[in-house]
């Protein structure tokens, strides 16, 4: 397949030409207004093009801060977990408000994630079928919970 050349680009209402960018950007992952804005001025677009193309796609439901600090923070406790510390601290060089940081820390339910995490290790460990205090064991994570930023309590209730 063959690509155009950059001089078709040119030819494109600026606005329009924006408007490509951002839908090609979108198609990949959900992201923030601060990584659209970023984008687009990479690319070359003036800052007003840049502000009045990141509002229309916040208005049309394109670009939600909020939403993607929860999928966000699903996938990253889902894939790789971390503390809310971390988490914090990543969300907010994705450009998001500490507002919304802190409103989908609430909405997500962490100790269901961590919960689901020692069980399907423990089964993977072939023990018979025994449990983890059958065996004398202590807690999983009881060491890694506490650098998690999660209070170190939470390894005993689960």
């Amino acid at each position: 397949m063959r690509r155009r050349s950059r001089g078709s680009r040119s030819r494109l209402d600026p606005m329009e030409a924006a408007r490509k960018d951002a839908w090609r950007y979108l198609r990949v992952r959900e992201r923030t207004r601060a990584e659209m804005r970023s984008y687009l001025r990479r690319r070359g677009h003036g800052e007003s093009i840049v502000r009045d193309l990141t509002e229309e796609l916040v208005a049309a439901g394109l670009l939600d801060d909020r939403r993607f600090a929860v999928i966000y923070l699903m996938d990253r406790m889902r894939l790789k977990p971390v503390g809310s510390r971390r988490a914090r601290a990543e969300l907010r060089a994705k450009g998001v408000s500490e507002e919304i940081i802190a409103e989908a820390l609430r909405s997500l339910s962490l100790r269901g994630t961590i919960r689901s995490l020692p069980e399907r290790r423990f089964r993977a460990g072939g023990t018979g079928g025994l449990s983890r205090a059958d065996c004398g064991l202590p807690p999983p994570f009881s060491g890694a919970v506490g650098l998690t930023g999660r209070p170190s309590g939470v390894c005993f209730r689960i």
